[in-house]
């Protein structure tokens, strides 16, 4: 071997070795992923219950119990939703590998439809109680990671399209984590920004 080829192949095993497959690239995002949820789980130990943030709102402002009884629905019904999404994932894929099943079920499926016409719903009826000032952008954060009419089956295929079940999965709990989390978000903007009604 010639010391050209020698030094053309040292430098493409230098190369191959600084690059990340596929796989080590999926492996970093499902770690940002286990973190934010990790990070989500203890603001939601951290806060009360949702019926009773619910409560605490229709008691301080009785003139937006309609508004926060729809949210606390809305709210009910996508963690639901998810619930079930997840579980059967689980079931219909056992080795939790596939890259078909969700691609069939959220984006060529009704279910991928139905995620995103909850998840409006959960949006509007957060934004519809939202204080014009508000101090943590967290709460913006998730609102701006949740899909709109314009871009739901963008926002499907950009999660779910040739994503294996496990991926999917993570994915969709990261998506009922940030919906959890909102709420104590938004019953702390709330709280914080609009004086409570007096009786």
């Amino acid at each position: 071997m010639t010391s050209r080829k020698l030094t053309t192949l040292i430098l493409t095993l230098g190369i191959l070795i600084q690059c990340k497959s596929p796989n080590d690239r999926i492996l970093e995002e499902f770690n940002k992923v286990n973190q934010s949820i990790a990070t989500s789980d203890s603001v939601l130990t951290a806060s009360k219950p949702p019926y009773l943030l619910v409560q605490e709102l229709k008691n301080n402002y009785p003139s937006s119990v309609q508004e926060i009884d729809s949210l606390y629905l809305a709210y009910t019904d996508i963690n639901t939703y998810i619930d079930g999404l997840i579980e059967l994932l689980r079931i219909s894929n056992k080795t939790e590998v596939s890259t078909t099943l969700p691609t069939k079920l959220l984006i060529n499926g009704k279910e991928g439809q139905l995620l995103c016409a909850k998840l409006l719903h959960y949006k509007q009826s957060l934004i519809a109680l939202l204080p014009e000032t508000i101090s943590n952008r967290k709460i913006i954060e998730i609102l701006q990671q949740m899909p709109d009419n314009k871009n739901y089956t963008l926002w499907l295929s950009n999660f779910f399209q040739t994503t294996p079940t496990i991926a999917s999965i993570t994915i969709l709990s990261k998506i009922q984590n940030d919906c959890r989390k909102a709420l104590p978000l938004l019953h702390e903007e709330i709280i914080l920004n609009k004086p409570p009604v007096s009786n």
